[in-house]
């Protein structure tokens, strides 16, 4: 059948038969309790995330002195662009669509899209990504704790406008889901930038370099983004993407370093004589079927 491969048979039960060797072999595979494992472990440190960031919401002298510190700070160097692009954004009902909608799902519902994707099709890459995400933003969260700073939307002194609040979908606004759970003087660092540098990261180490323009496209669009809806200095993002290439500089949480192999174009399906479903590949590559309930 392959003259110089070995070759690897996998059964799979067909039917209603051996049911309950099916479902354990379910329950041990990545695809069960381990998946299980992964999303109680990623919800209870965005909880604890959450609540921390919750504990240091009240520091507001100190948020709007940092505020004059980083205002300051981008004037002497003479790059202060929020005000523009804010402006830009407001003066046009199409780009402050736009805006907003990719600052609200651009963030947590792309990285919940790669954390699956990497998980059920590249999953050597999911390992070093899950732990540089969990890193990175813990790191992102002491700075919230010590350094509070105010966003640009809480300067309206500067001209800037709160475009989520003023154009909706509402997020940090009274009588949102999030209002009251959310720290408002948490800018720095901003985990929009880092968390869209990681997810391009993911798409380069997982895919390789055919992928890396337009995933490089996501953390540059999220960054003008932030600064053009007023919710965050460019600092901020500096800072966040800073983090995430400080924390990768780590060995073990390089994902680039590993790389996922594609199916083998000789796998394919057959059937034994036990009447049994089987998985056919070239030992050594990845088998997807067999992956998944590995």
């Amino acid at each position: 059948m392959h003259d110089a491969e070995e070759v690897a048979v996998i059964s799979v039960p067909v039917g209603g038969r051996r049911t309950g060797a099916w479902v354990d072999r379910w329950w041990s595979s990545r695809l069960g309790w381990r998946l299980g494992g992964e999303v109680a472990l990623l919800v209870s440190l965005l909880l604890l995330y959450r609540w921390v960031r919750y504990l240091v919401r009240d520091q507001v002298l100190e948020a709007f002195e940092n505020l004059d510190h980083v205002v300051a700070l981008e004037r002497w160097l003479g790059l202060f662009p929020e005000p523009d692009l804010n402006r830009l954004v407001v003066g046009s009902d199409a780009l402050v669509w736009l805006a907003n909608r990719y600052y609200v799902h651009g963030h947590f519902p792309v990285m919940i899209a790669v954390l699956a994707w990497l998980y059920v099709r590249h999953h050597d890459v999911y390992r070093p990504f899950r732990s540089l995400l969990i890193l990175s933003s813990a790191l992102g969260m002491v700075i919230h704790a010590v350094y509070p700073l105010a966003p640009p939307r809480m300067a309206p002194g500067l001209g800037f406008v709160d475009t989520l609040a003023q154009f909706g979908p509402t997020v940090y606004s009274s009588g949102s889901v999030t209002a009251d759970q959310a720290n408002r003087l948490a800018a720095m660092p901003s985990l929009h930038a880092g968390w869209a540098a990681l997810a391009a990261l993911a798409v380069v180490s997982a895919s390789g370099p055919r992928h890396r323009w337009w995933a490089m496209a996501h953390p540059v669009l999220m960054t003008v983004t932030i600064m053009a809806t007023a919710n965050h200095w460019w600092v901020d993002a500096a800072v966040g993407v800073s983090i995430v290439a400080v924390v990768a500089l780590h060995p073990r949480l390089r994902p680039w370093d590993v790389r996922s192999g594609p199916a083998p174009s000789g796998a394919g399906e057959a059937a034994d004589d036990r009447g049994e479903r089987v998985v056919v590949g070239a030992v050594g590559d990845h088998v997807r079927h067999a992956e998944l309930f590995a």
